[in-house]
């Protein structure tokens, strides 16, 4: 499967020329096991994700929490649905017991797990800022409304992580920014349109397990503290086209040709096989 989702990021850096930009903290040779924040811009942010993951060779390692839904994508569900992912129907007493059913069972696997989770619940637009904006105005820990990213639930991402703490799976939080230069696609329709962002941005910020608090309430305030940051972090982002800090964490070019190498590598092993069962 591993080989398949870096043909998807074939397809997408090298047919449609998508060039990727890596800030902040460094991932790589990254062994350790993290769960993943990122916001959720587009409903396709997460394939976008393969291509982060792709540079630091942790491909595989990538498991990320969607909407029920996407499983019935034609030709994307049935790659997300066979790389292992964990899927939700957005009612909680079917996704808690999903969640530590699937928790558990990437346990048995005993390979580093990088688990990726949107806590915002849904893509950033103008309906759903409104609604977010409406809901979070009624909480007590309100800050003020969001422009650039929706208001994060704090009861998945405070179940998750846990779950991952008590299984002794987990090392620390990546939290992850992403931004979009040019046009982006919005649902699975723009690709079809061929809508595609010319640079895709990527800030990373992590954080020890052991600096996170243990109550579920402080936990919920220092989730919130992630997005109050991020949307200062994406209103600076969307004036300038680029995160600080203004380094790119990825560079090495001897790393670059490797990844490019194994990219396209997979490419010509998944033609080979359609052309072999067609």
């Amino acid at each position: 499967m591993g080989y398949f989702l870096l043909m998807i990021t074939c397809l997408l850096e090298d047919l449609f020329n998508i060039k990727i930009v890596v800030t902040g903290d460094d991932l790589t040779n990254d062994k350790k096991r993290s769960l993943i924040i990122l916001n959720h811009r587009t409903r396709l942010d997460w394939m976008f994700v393969w291509m982060l993951h792709s540079r630091y060779k942790i491909l595989k390692q990538l498991k990320i929490v969607l909407k029920a839904e996407l499983k019935r994508v034609p030709f994307l569900g049935w790659s997300i649905q066979h790389a292992g992912y964990l899927f939700l129907e957005r009612i909680w007493t079917k996704d808690q017991q999903k969640m530590k059913s699937v928790i558990s069972y990437y346990k048995s696997c005993q390979t580093p797990l990088s688990l990726l989770i949107f806590p915002e619940g849904t893509n950033l637009n103008d309906e759903t800022r409104i609604k977010s904006n409406n809901y979070a105005s009624k909480q007590t820990n309100y800050n003020r409304p969001y422009d650039y990213c929706l208001h994060p639930h704090t009861t998945g991402f405070t179940y998750l992580l846990n779950t991952m703490r008590s299984d002794d799976m987990i090392d620390n939080i990546d939290d992850v920014t992403i931004g979009y230069e040019g046009d982006f696609p919005i649902t699975e329709f723009d690709l079809l349109k061929g809508v595609f962002p010319s640079v895709v941005h990527f800030h990373v910020k992590r954080y020890s397990i052991n600096d996170l608090p243990q109550e579920d309430e402080k936990i919920g305030e220092w989730l919130q503290n992630c997005w109050d940051e991020k949307e200062n972090r994406l209103k600076k982002f969307y004036m300038t086209k680029q995160f600080d800090p203004l380094s790119n964490t990825f560079k090495n070019r001897k790393k670059e040709s490797n990844v490019r190498f194994q990219r396209r590598l997979a490419m010509i092993l998944w033609t080979l096989f359609v052309l072999f069962w067609s």
